[in-house]
């Protein structure tokens, strides 16, 4: 659906701003997903903050040997509630973001912005401004977005104008 709602907005002369979480369900502080469930689904307290308070002992495989690590942060690996837990965590930050968010798929944000042919410097003032929002958000909850996945497509038949 993502895909599809940005390729419409793209063919109407929209930027795309695609942005990931780095590590974001492992790098999430337990604190905030604790706090996120308070303000918006009590009644799972009691149990994220049994089950995202201990310690977890994590194994993957990395170039054939398994590797173990203790995580004391971030959402449980293998964990059914860890994209509900991760998603109420992050929901302040994208309501914050509301008038520019358009799709947000947990530590995937796709941001359709509108644009004017010729006003290169307005597109580049509204992803910066986005940039900083997210930012602060981010940093609030132990994530960071701004990492090699970071994407911005310029409309059709833009190019970066060079100024020397």
């Amino acid at each position: 659906m993502i895909a599809h709602v940005a390729s419409a907005c793209y063919s109407q002369g929209f930027a795309i701003l695609k942005l990931d979480a780095s590590n974001g369900f492992q790098e999430i502080k337990r604190a905030q997903l604790h706090d996120a469930m308070r303000r918006w689904c009590r009644s799972l307290l009691i149990l994220f903050k049994r089950y995202y308070t201990k310690v977890a002992t994590c194994f993957f495989e990395l170039n054939g040997d398994v590797r173990m690590i203790q995580a004391t942060e971030g959402a449980r690996i293998g964990c059914k509630m860890s994209s509900f837990g991760f998603a109420l965590t992050v929901h302040d930050m994208y309501e914050a973001l509301r008038v520019y968010l358009n799709v947000c798929e947990t530590d995937d944000v796709v941001i359709m912005i509108k644009t004017t042919p010729g006003e290169d410097k307005q597109l580049y003032q509204r992803v910066n401004e986005i940039c900083d929002l997210i930012a602060k958000g981010a940093e609030r909850v132990g994530l960071t977005f701004f990492n090699d996945k970071a994407q911005l497509l310029l409309p059709k038949d833009w190019a970066p104008r060079l100024v020397l």
